[in-house]
């Protein structure tokens, strides 16, 4: 389990580690100004809003043994507030609509492929379809342990924002490596 909390808030973090989470890394989130954008042809809506459930989601133990985002995709779709994006060895939920995120702003709270190729496939796909939905920018959040996903970000024009301090607890709670490409929503 895992949570993320404002990094200058002893408070905070001092509340957190009562309740068993200690400090893991740092997320950043990154974003960056919408211009032009195209729909890469290997990326597939898992399904469209109101065409029934997520569809197939491919396997994710490649970043952590069990891992399962067809509940959020459920979520996200049933509530309309986004799209869930698939490639063969990859996946992204993107928010269309306002959840958090400020106004006319695309959200990706998760993303995760096994090469850069699928993430950055993933993310035009996202970016093209909150640009569609009217969103002049884009944003999303990622450890600062992956340095292939903050690189592949920032090749793309994306600029580092804010930083969170990220806090875990319970078993095997590690599953950040530098080599994989994904970005999650700790909030």
């Amino acid at each position: 389990m895992g949570l993320e909390t404002f990094g200058d808030s002893p408070f905070h973090i001092h509340l957190y580690s009562k309740l068993g989470f200690r400090p893991a890394w740092t997320g950043l989130s990154f974003s960056r100004p919408l211009g032009e954008t195209a729909l890469p042809p290997d990326v597939q809506a898992a399904a469209l809003p109101g065409n029934g459930p997520a569809g197939d989601i491919p396997d994710l133990s490649y970043l952590y043994p069990g891992l399962d985002v067809s509940a959020e995709a459920a979520a996200t779709l049933s509530c309309a507030a986004g799209v869930v994006l698939t490639t063969g060895d990859g996946v992204a939920i993107c928010h269309l609509k306002q959840t958090f995120q400020g106004p006319q702003t695309g959200y990706l709270p998760f993303l995760a492929a096994r090469s850069r190729e699928s993430f950055e496939a993933l993310l035009a796909a996202a970016e093209h379809l909150s640009r569609e939905a009217g969103c002049t920018s884009f944003f999303t959040r990622t450890s600062g342990s992956s340095w292939a996903t903050m690189d592949a970000l920032t090749a793309r024009g994306y600029r580092a924002g804010g930083a969170m301090i990220r806090m875990k607890r319970g078993e095997h709670t590690d599953y950040d490596r530098t080599e994989t490409y994904y970005c999650d929503n700790w909030l």
